[in-house]
């Protein structure tokens, strides 16, 4: 946890995403708070809180990239490092839903092709 004051904060967040209904993610999700991907949805809420409690690694975050062959970045929910840190591909900071349109511009101006479900 970066200091036991941050312990609040977890508890906030976890009764914050408490009510909200997580799926499990079609693609999977890179963790920067440790060295896996997220693939099933309870994981996905987990990291919500882990990423108050913990701190974050760009060597974790780049190692999944590149493992899963990720041609774009796509960064969501707000972020104090916005364009200040090294990404080793394309990056979109989608930190609020009016940002969604840049996130799906970024992936066709890129030529990222799309697996269907």
């Amino acid at each position: 946890m970066h200091t036991a004051l941050r312990q609040r904060s977890g508890e906030l967040t976890r009764t914050q995403v408490a009510p909200i209904t997580f799926a499990d993610p079609w693609l999977s999700l890179c963790s920067i708070v440790e060295r896996r991907a997220l693939t099933i949805a309870e994981g996905v809420r987990e990291m919500f809180v882990d990423n108050v409690l913990k701190p974050i690694s760009l060597v974790h975050l780049n190692v999944g990239l590149w493992h899963h062959g990720a041609e774009l970045a796509l960064m969501v929910g707000p972020s104090p490092v916005v364009n200040v840190l090294p990404y080793p591909l394309p990056t979109v900071f989608v930190g609020s839903p009016a940002e969604v349109p840049q996130a799906v511009s970024a992936v066709f101006e890129h030529g990222i092709r799309l697996r269907c479900a």
